[in-house]
C-alpha cells in the first residue's frame, strides 16, 4: 500500500467516525482521528445565527474537507493544502469537476494553507458568483494544477449528499 492509500484510508476512517453533516459547523465542529488534521463540512452550518450571516455574506461549495500539513504531507506524499475527501452528489464543486483526492491550494489568488483559510476565502462571495479554485490533483504519482470556475450555491441549495 502507497503512502497515498494509506492517507485515503486513514480519511475514511476518520470519515466513518464524524458526525452526520446535519450535526456539523465548520465554525464549531473540528474532528482528529489519530495523526490527522482537523476536518470540516465546508457548506454546513447549524448556528442559526452563523447561518444567517454566511448566507448573506457566504457560500456554499459542498465540498469535505481536511488541512494537510507539512508534516502530513511528507508523510503522505501529498501536497500541502485543504485536500477534498468527499464531493456532494451535483454541488457545485462536483459541476466544475473538483473530485474526491484533489487539494485545495488557492481561491481567486489567495493561497489557501488549511480549511479554515478556504472557509474565510468562501465567506466573500455569494451565492451565484463564480470563482477560481486552483486544485492540485494526481495522475500517476505527479500533482498537476487545474484551475476550476466553481460557481458558489446558497445554503437553501445544499442537499448534503455526500457518498460516505
Amino acid at each position: 500500500m502507497n503512502s497515498r492509500q494509506l492517507f485515503e484510508n486513514e480519511m475514511a476512517e476518520n470519515v466513518s467516525r464524524t458526525q452526520t453533516a446535519e450535526d456539523v459547523s465548520p465554525a464549531t465542529a473540528d474532528f482528529t482521528a489519530d495523526s490527522l488534521a482537523d476536518t470540516s463540512e465546508v457548506e454546513i452550518n447549524d448556528n442559526e445565527d452563523q447561518r444567517e450571516t454566511d448566507e448573506v455574506e457566504g457560500s456554499y461549495i459542498g465540498i469535505q474537507v481536511t488541512t494537510v500539513s507539512s508534516e502530513m504531507s511528507q508523510l503522505y506524499d501529498i501536497p500541502e493544502g485543504v485536500y477534498v475527501y468527499s464531493v456532494e452528489n451535483n454541488g457545485p464543486a462536483q459541476a466544475a469537476g473538483i473530485i474526491e483526492g484533489d487539494v485545495i491550494i488557492d481561491v481567486e489568488g489567495h493561497r489557501i494553507a488549511n480549511k479554515d483559510q478556504l472557509i474565510e476565502a468562501l465567506s466573500y462571495y455569494t451565492s451565484g458568483e463564480t470563482v477560481g479554485v486552483t486544485i492540485l490533483r494526481n495522475s500517476d504519482g505527479e500533482y498537476n494544477a487545474w484551475l476550476m470556475a466553481v460557481t458558489l450555491a446558497s445554503f437553501d441549495d445544499a442537499d448534503t449528499g455526500f457518498d460516505d
